[in-house]
């Protein structure tokens, strides 16, 4: 959905009418905005697989698909020349693209970096994952949130109860209020 606003910061914002930006029967998922605000890249699964794609966010232009092996969780990088993307949870793609008019223009994508062991942990969710990873504003490292060590996931399998909370805080604090 699309929620126009009208207004600035000085004035204040005032809410248009909501409208659907895709009612179609695929399910598209992880919307993220060029850095120019002119195209918006998503994951769907027209494909019969989750895959990219990049369609203008307002005006004419054609829909196109970036990844050709599966992707997921696409981020521009902020120099507006690449998309980066997850495939298969275990590697980070670019793809260099060009831009003019109405016409979008990916290049092959290519390996940016393969995560060695565990793939990526996605928790489920109602409309798609939270983004696992994020490109560095310089275009050049990532932040990846990788499963925890199995020693870790063992101390998750506990549950700590504690009962009169406020008395075990003015001990702890040397309270006495």
């Amino acid at each position: 959905m699309i929620l126009p606003l009208d207004g600035d910061e000085r004035s204040g914002w005032k809410p248009g009418r909501p409208y659907a930006l895709s009612n179609g029967s695929f399910r598209e998922i992880e919307p993220a905005f060029s850095p120019d605000g002119r195209w918006l890249a998503y994951a769907s699964d027209e494909s019969g697989k989750p895959e990219v794609y990049v369609r203008p966010f307002a005006g004419e232009g054609a829909t196109v698909q970036v990844s050709t092996a599966g992707g997921t969780q696409p981020v521009w990088s902020r120099n507006g020349k690449e998309l980066v993307f997850l495939q298969d949870q275990r590697s980070i793609v670019s793809a260099a693209y060009s831009a003019a008019n109405a016409t979008f223009r990916p290049d092959k994508p290519r390996l940016a970096a393969a995560l060695p062991g565990t793939p990526l942990v996605s928790p489920p969710g109602p409309v798609g994952h939270p983004r696992t990873f994020d490109l560095d504003p310089n275009g050049k490292r990532f932040a990846v949130l990788g499963p925890p060590p199995a020693a870790e996931m063992e101390k998750r399998n506990q549950i700590i109860l504690i009962t009169n909370f406020r008395a075990v805080l003015r001990r702890a604090t040397g309270s006495r209020n």
